[in-house]
């Protein structure tokens, strides 16, 4: 097998000589610092996504990481239903999951090309660190509409979902009362499982 032709040094300073050039006319163009000030701004999220895992893999067992970070098929399933994507697109987008899963475990050297690490770094860290939902905030007129269906049980009367729409929910009542009364049922029941939730912590 023929040596392959080495460059000579001539050669070698031209193409050093425009690397440089090449840095300053970019860093004369108007956009250059804003550019930079984006890059520097992804390398901080980078790093504190970096931080906030490394502390999740230090608090954390293998079996723990394995479990928190076990996607759930059904989810998953729920979120792909419709997509339409192209093989030879799905194909690269599973190449670049490889690529990516690499890079972290150190199998790689660089990121892939035309991967954004902050975005991967932050749904890992996502799943590591999950927000946990806020409670949703209960209606004064179901609550209220709830009470008063308690108060008439106790005295053995009997009140119906529609009697407390429209008594609780007046205005929407007179609009559209079917709709109103299923809003008047979900709601009632929001806040009978609140009150079980309650008294199964207390």
């Amino acid at each position: 097998m023929p040596r392959k032709k080495l460059a000579s040094a001539q050669e070698f300073q031209e193409v050093k000589y425009q690397e440089v050039l090449g840095y300053r006319d970019a860093l004369l163009k108007p956009g250059a610092r804003k550019v930079l000030r984006g890059n520097m701004q992804r390398l901080v999220a980078d790093f504190d996504e970096c931080k906030r895992l490394l502390e999740f893999l230090g608090s954390h067992t293998r079996s723990e990481i394995r479990t928190v970070l076990t996607p759930d098929e059904r989810l998953i399933a729920r979120a792909c239903r419709g997509v339409r994507i192209r093989v030879d697109d799905l194909q690269r987008l599973a190449r670049l999951n490889r690529e990516r899963a690499d890079f972290l475990s150190g199998k790689r050297v660089t990121p892939p090309e035309g991967a954004d690490l902050a975005d991967l770094l932050r749904f890992l860290s996502r799943l590591a660190n999950p927000v946990q939902p806020k409670a949703r905030t209960l209606k004064a007129e179901f609550i209220e509409a709830f009470n008063y269906r308690e108060e008439g049980q106790s005295s053995g009367k009997v009140v119906t979902a529609a009697e407390l729409a429209k008594k609780f929910m007046r205005n929407a009542y007179n609009k559209n009362q079917e709709s109103t009364i299923r809003s008047m049922q979900a709601g009632l029941r929001r806040v009978e499982r609140e009150r079980k939730r309650k008294r199964s912590k207390g």
